[in-house]
Order: C-alpha cells, then sequence, then structure tokens
C-alpha cells in the first residue's frame, strides 16, 4: 500500500476520463476572469481539432480493438493507496474532498510519457504520476461520469506543460504524427523557443524509482466554490530523501521492478 501523506490540491474544474472527448459529451469550461483565465484566440475550434488528430493517430497505430492511450501507454505499476488530509488543514484549503482529518482509499498509476508502450526505461522521458480518488461524493463536470464516486489528480515529472497554447499544441501534435521526416523537423518551430526548452527539459530526465520522484499537475485548479476560490497547482514527492540509484546494466521495465522491491519493503510515503 502506498500512503499519501498531506495531499494538498483542487477541485478538478475538468474531470479527467480514458476517453476521447467529444463535443456532444463535453462542454467546453466557462471563463473565470476572477482567477485570471481567458480563452486564446480560437482556442475552441483547435481544442476540437486536437481531438480529432489524437483520434486519428491512434487509429494508424493500432488495430481496431487493441488501441492504448495516445500518450503514457506504458505503466510502470498500479498500488493502492490511501490518502490522508492533514488535521491541520488552514482554512483556504480545506474546500471539497480536502476535509481536515478525512481518509480515502486511491489507486496511483505510474506511467512512462512516450507513446511508445514498449520503451526501454532506461531511455530518458517525462513520467507519470495519476491518482484516482474512491468515495468522492458530489456531481461530476463529465456528463457520463455526473455520478461517479472518483476524483482523478494527473501529474508529471515536470512543473510545466511544453505547449504555451491551442495551436502550438496542434501544430504539434500533427507534425509528430506525420510519418515524413522532414515534418519532425518543424516541432521546435511549432513549440517555439520556450517550448522546445521545456519539452527538452521534460523529456531529457532519468529516474531510478516512480516511488522517489517529484510529480506536478500541469495547469492550475479551481479550488473552492463562490468568493473565497482560488486557483492552485499540486505536487507529489517523497517524504523520505533517501532514494535508488540507476543500475548500471539495467532490465527494460527495471522502474517496475524497482517499484515492487520498493513496496515489498513496505509502504510508500508522499
Amino acid at each position: 500500500m502506498l500512503a499519501i501523506g498531506g495531499c494538498h490540491g483542487a477541485l478538478v474544474k475538468n474531470a479527467a476520463s480514458d476517453a476521447a472527448p467529444t463535443p456532444d459529451t463535453v462542454t467546453y469550461p466557462d471563463i473565470d476572469a476572477e482567477l485570471g483565465e481567458h480563452l486564446f484566440p480560437g482556442e475552441e475550434p483547435a481544442a476540437d481539432e486536437i481531438s480529432v488528430a489524437i483520434e486519428e493517430s491512434l487509429r494508424k497505430q493500432y488495430a481496431p480493438g487493441s488501441a492504448r492511450r495516445d500518450a503514457h501507454p506504458k505503466a510502470h505499476g498500479c498500488v493502492k493507496a490511501e490518502i490522508r488530509v492533514l488535521d491541520a488543514l488552514p482554512d483556504g484549503l480545506a474546500k471539497g474532498i480536502f476535509i481536515p482529518g478525512k481518509t480515502y482509499q486511491a489507486w496511483i498509476r505510474f506511467s512512462n510519457g512516450s507513446s511508445d508502450p514498449t520503451r526501454a526505461d532506461i531511455k530518458r522521458g517525462a513520467r507519470g504520476m495519476a491518482i484516482k480518488v474512491l468515495g468522492v461524493p458530489g456531481k461530476k463536470l463529465l456528463r457520463d461520469e455526473s455520478d461517479a464516486l472518483t476524483q482523478d489528480f494527473i501529474m508529471i515529472n515536470h512543473p510545466v506543460f511544453f505547449a504555451t497554447d491551442p495551436a502550438r499544441y496542434l501544430s504539434f501534435v500533427r507534425d509528430e504524427d506525420s510519418g515524413r521526416f522532414y515534418r519532425k523537423l518543424f516541432i521546435p518551430f511549432a513549440l517555439g523557443a520556450k517550448g522546445t526548452l521545456i519539452a527538452l527539459e521534460t523529456s531529457g530526465t532519468r529516474i531510478a524509482n516512480p516511488l522517489q520522484t517529484r510529480y506536478w499537475s500541469m495547469v492550475p485548479y479551481q479550488l473552492g466554490n463562490g468568493p473565497g476560490r482560488q486557483a492552485v497547482k499540486y505536487s507529489a514527492r517523497a517524504c523520505s530523501a533517501t532514494g535508488d540509484t540507476i543500475p548500471k546494466s539495467p532490465a527494460r521495465n527495471f522502474l517496475r521492478d524497482a517499484m515492487r522491491n520498493t513496496l515489498q519493503g513496505g509502504d510508500a510515503c508522499m
């Protein structure tokens, strides 16, 4: 069991789902100017085009009935977890599921960010941590999950997302999926200098153990409702400063083995 201590976070404004969003199931979010939100020009149609481009990519990559996720298809492992909210949580953070002293059961999936599900763990790349909290009451925003008793928190091991606006991300998706090598040369131009630097930082890391790595949410989330609401980001990091080292001759799935070895010795804490 992975015990999570002092988990601070937010009410998810757009819940995560394994299914690709479609215009008939997802309503585009309203803008909350008081939280600093605004739409980029052409953002809504760009979001629809991104969804279509990702679907087309998956249809090309996989045979019918066997498709995986477009990103993070390789799991290092799924662990059972217990989330404990701090007893002395400040009033400004005691919103939504964050009831002081409350305990929740959860599942956590640790993953490789590459779109290649066979990618060796020693290769550099982003890593993901997805928390599905169980026993969460209340209406949810996704129409087909409005009565679900779960809430998701999605993070990777870098604090900032590499695409700075929807149009750049759409160009990235199209160039990345292109079968023509020269199109991939345009990716730095699609992302811009800042986005390219962030992408290199995100994809340039190696880790020794998913349970000993720090993760961040990519975007801000709304915490609370009414006048006291605020935009927050959240993070998870190991309680202990000690950690594993990368093996000299690692197996293809050595991160899965590292997690298994850690949890066979007892609970992990983040």
